[in-house]
């Protein structure tokens, strides 16, 4: 009986063994595929233990089509495939198909377009790889100069330069700019009247016409003769005297091409010339007022001038100048045929030393910011005996970019060693209506650090600059924007300890609004105190604008029952040390301390309320008229304020003031507010030479 049991348990043993060497496979290597339009795949499979009869392959999709195994992907899409196998003793295998569109790489197109006004071109673009989607979008950065359709077809509106961005519709990033130049078409014509007969001092007004309409229509005009004829920019033609000229009407751009205009003038001789004075007697450096009339009126009014030395006479605009000892003739003479003349003697005498000669322009010695100067433009120095002296030394600089005034010393030699001197003080100021201040210095650097300010004033050139006043545990005034310099706290610190803490930032450099050049930079500062910006305003002449921040010690009167602690006496005589009560601005969100200014003697001092949020609302209003106050309202984040509400505020007598044009801020939107006739502007880092002011 244990012989058979034995026996039995090892049949079955065997049995299992021999069952688990035969296990059924029939599965995916992968159970789903991604495929690109057109791309093929055939299947691969994990098969064991069963007989390989053929596969079948169902679905129900018309994005795919299946051919001895393979599978062709026809359209974009997802389906299922269910394949079976002979052996129904397995379960069917499903692979999912996802037919994708091929991503683009790379933009192909023009590097860039040259266009004539009006004159259609379309753009040849293309996307590879050849099989990627090749539709793209066409972004003109400037649609007043050109204007594409979603097919490529440019049209050229008007002459100027501008950006075309092009990118694919599939992926945003495959994009290209390029830069497209668009100019008027060539003059081809032009056409005017062919003749013209005028009588003396007759005045025409010449028409003309440009072909083709799209050209440069602007035009120059040019006398042959303009004693003749003259004619002014306008084309207006006014007749002088009896003769013949011509008259052309020159294209501005293509000065080939042009038109002629025959001139033909007639009208009454001159019967008589009077001359005002027949002897004169100067001395060196003297001038006179020597004219003439011609009669009839009705003749030509020009006569030559003909003088017998010029190096010792000279005659401009009927002004005589003498310019060294002798005795000379000046002759007067017709030129409309008659030929009649007149002669005046002119003696010079000497003063017995060389002189300086002066003009009205040159006693003016006030410039505005950036004004061209010549320091020897208005004087000139003459001898007895030498006349014109020509070489007059200058001793010290103008500096038109920078405020403040300047001494020069004049000096000139004659021939025997005599000398004479002239002392001359040039002032250089801010002389637009507008003034614009550098925020926070400028932000270059750490705002409010000596760097940024210097930056701002010898650089950037800004006649103003506001910095953020606060003080510090042991009452230094200083200068920072935040409660800390650096993370550390300024009421909780003393100067001695908090000077030496340096303050890091990094950030984008320069104005890069539009620019390709956007980099980042790290600046490193210790902080400034508000007596050293009290220096460098003064020593460079510009307007400080000092905004009075929350902090203990300058703003806490505002808090109940504390007026007491209030330092702004302490504030006002460092401002007194040096020099600056009629050359600094304050500004606060705080009325009562612009108040303070207001009644303690400084009522002078401009003081500028700020709003954060927009100034259209009585509160503000009232606020500004109750202290007298200017206004100083915030035109980022797409605040606006209305004409209606600037005229209100004028009408209190204050000035406007806006802020913050930021470092991205377009010289458009700054132009805007100054178009609009404010007082002052605010920004980060611009340059004033790409600003229009108006004196």
């Amino acid at each position: 009986m244990k012989k058979y049991l034995l026996f039995f348990v090892s049949f079955l043993f065997l049995t299992t063994l021999v069952g688990c060497g035969k296990e059924k496979v029939f599965k995916l290597e992968t159970s789903e595929v991604t495929l690109y339009l057109g791309e093929t795949y055939t299947p691969k499979f994990i098969i064991q233990n069963i007989k390989k009869d053929k596969l079948e392959y169902n679905y129900h999709s018309d994005i795919i089509e299946i051919k001895d195994g393979v599978i062709y992907s026809k359209a974009y899409g997802t389906c299922e495939i269910i394949i079976s196998i002979a052996d129904k003793k397995v379960e069917d295998v499903i692979l999912k198909i996802n037919i994708v569109e091929k991503l683009p790489e790379e933009l192909i197109c023009e590097e860039e377009l040259n266009l004539i006004v009006n004159q259609p071109y379309k753009i040849n673009v293309s996307i590879l790889p050849v099989d990627a989607s090749q539709e793209v979008k066409f972004v003109p950065l400037n649609e007043k100069i050109i204007k594409v359709d979603e097919n490529g077809n440019v049209t050229a509106l008007s002459e100027g330069e501008t950006y075309l961005i092009i990118y694919s519709v599939v992926s945003k990033k495959v994009r290209i700019q390029i830069p497209v130049y668009v100019k008027k078409p060539n003059v081809e014509e032009i056409t005017s009247i062919e003749k013209i007969d005028l009588e003396y001092n007759e005045q025409y007004q010449l028409s003309w016409k440009i072909t083709p309409l799209e050209a440069d229509q602007e035009v120059i005009f040019e006398s042959l003769d303009s004693k003749i004829a003259s004619v002014d920019q306008n084309g207006l033609i006014t007749a002088h005297k009896y003769g013949t000229t011509i008259i052309k009407i020159i294209s501005s751009r293509e000065p080939t091409k042009f038109a002629s205009v025959e001139i033909n003038v007639s009208g009454d001789k001159t019967t008589d010339l009077i001359i005002n004075a027949e002897e004169i007697e100067l001395k060196v450096g003297e001038e006179y007022n020597l004219n003439y009339t011609i009669l009839p009126s009705t003749a030509y009014q020009e006569c030559d001038i003909m003088i017998s030395d010029d190096s010792g006479l000279e005659y401009i605009n009927n002004n005589i100048l003498a310019k060294k000892v002798g005795e000379y003739q000046i002759e007067f003479k017709t030129v409309d045929g008659t030929n009649i003349s007149k002669k005046v003697t002119v003696k010079v005498i000497g003063n017995g030393q060389p002189i300086f000669k002066t003009t009205e322009e040159f006693e003016n010695t006030i410039l505005n910011y950036n004004e061209t100067f010549n320091p020897l433009e208005g004087i000139r120095a003459f001898d007895d005996e030498d006349g014109e002296i020509s070489s007059i030394n200058v001793t010290g600089e103008v500096l038109t970019y920078r405020y403040g005034e300047y001494q020069l010393l004049y000096s000139a030699q004659d021939s025997n060693g005599n000398e004479i001197k002239l002392d001359r003080i040039v002032k250089v100021e801010w002389g637009y209506d507008v003034t614009v201040i550098g925020h926070a210095g400028s932000f270059y650097g750490v705002p409010n650090s000596e760097e940024a300010i210097m930056y701002a004033v010898k650089e950037l050139h800004y006649p103003a600059i506001e910095i953020d006043l606060k003080q510090t545990k042991d009452g230094v005034f200083v200068l920072s924007h935040d409660p800390t310099w650096g993370n550390v706290s300024l009421e909780d610190t003393n100067y001695a300890d908090l000077k030496e803490v340096e303050y890091t930032v990094t950030k984008s450099t320069g104005v890069i609004y539009g620019s390709s050049d956007s980099k980042k930079e790290t600046y490193t500062s210790k902080i400034c105190t508000f007596e050293r910006f009290m220096e460098i305003c003064k020593e460079y002449h510009v307007i400080a604008i000092v905004e009075l921040k929350t902090s203990k010690g300058i703003s806490n009167w505002t808090e109940l029952n504390a007026p007491h602690t209030s330092r702004m006496s302490a504030i006002m005589e460092i401002i007194e040390k040096y020099d600056m009560l009629e050359q600094v601005v304050f500004l606060s969100s705080q009325e009562q301390c612009l108040n303070w200014v207001k009644t303690n003697g400084y009522e002078y001092i401009p003081c500028q309320y700020l709003t954060l949020s927009s100034c259209e609302n009585e509160k503000t209003y009232e606020i500004v008229k109750k202290y007298n106050l200017d206004i100083s309202f915030n035109v980022r984040d797409g605040i606006q304020i209305s004409d209606e509400w600037l005229e209100k505020y004028r009408a209190l007598g204050c000035k406007l003031a806006v802020f913050t044009f930021e470092q991205y801020a377009t010289y458009k939107d700054i132009q805007t507010w100054i178009d609009r006739g404010v007082d002052y502007v605010t920004t980060d880092w611009h340059e004033l030479d790409k600003l229009n002011f108006s004196k």
